[in-house]
């Protein structure tokens, strides 16, 4: 019977704890989730992300080489006249050389050395930079002879000796031009005479020597006669002979 009573109290100590962990709540509560088993959930969604990144990676690099492609199609085919080969396949039928396009940018192709001969290789040997610059100075048979021509007309204009004085004065003292003596020169000093209103001789001999430069700001702006006024010290003028100057710009 004691045995019995023992099973009896067990029983009801029992029961009592479930009914207290109901009463708290205890039994309807969610179990915690094991950390190993959230650890492998969150590696696995990890692995799952980069293989999109990868993915995209993959994808977004194909996308890149068939574009390439299409470019490297249309940049290359003689089908398309903008295309590099045919440019240099139309400047080496100007030429009237060999329509070979993949020897174009070999230094001792005849392509190039047909341009070097006759209006030369003044932007290097032909490539995608200059196809286009030689195919107009052929067009335009820009050769050497006429550059040559053009540099000396150039320079005439450029380096000119001057009669007129006034024309003289508008190169120098307005358009910047630059005055060099082509020799030895001697001229007298002059100063002007405000009671005279003209200028006076100060018997003050001035020399300037071949090759001396003169510059805007040098010269008065009116001539006397057929001369023009070197502006010297204390408002005084020394006259030269404007054609014993060369004139460049």
């Amino acid at each position: 019977m004691k045995a019995n009573t023992n099973l009896i109290i067990g029983g009801v100590l029992v029961g009592g704890g479930l009914y207290y962990a109901y009463s708290k709540g205890w039994l309807t509560k969610k179990a915690n989730v094991s950390p190993v088993l959230e650890t492998k959930q969150e590696s696995q969604a990890t692995i799952n992300d980069i293989k999109q990144e990868q993915k995209a990676v993959v994808v977004a690099k194909a996308k890149e080489v068939i574009k390439a492609a299409v470019v490297q199609k249309v940049t290359t085919s003689l089908a398309n006249p903008n295309s590099l080969d045919s440019k240099v396949k139309k400047l080496q039928t100007l030429l009237k050389v060999g329509t070979d396009v993949k020897t174009y940018m070999n230094p001792n192709s005849a392509t190039n050395k047909a341009l070097a001969a006759t209006y030369g290789l003044d932007k290097g040997v032909v490539s995608a930079a200059n196809v286009d610059y030689y195919i107009a100075k052929v067009t335009s048979n820009n050769t050497l002879v006429a550059q040559k021509l053009a540099a000396q007309k150039q320079k005439a204009v450029q380096s000119q000796t001057i009669n007129d004085a006034k024309k003289f004065l508008d190169l120098v003292n307005n358009k910047g031009y630059k005055a060099t003596l082509m020799k030895d020169v001697n001229s007298r000093t002059l100063i002007f005479d405000s009671l005279k209103n003209t200028y006076a001789d100060t018997n003050e001999p001035k020399s300037f020597s071949k090759g001396t430069k003169f510059f805007k700001g040098n010269f008065a702006a009116q001539p006397r006669g057929g001369y023009v006024l070197f502006i010297g010290f204390d408002k005084k003028r020394i006259p030269l002979n404007p054609s014993d100057f060369i004139v460049t710009s």
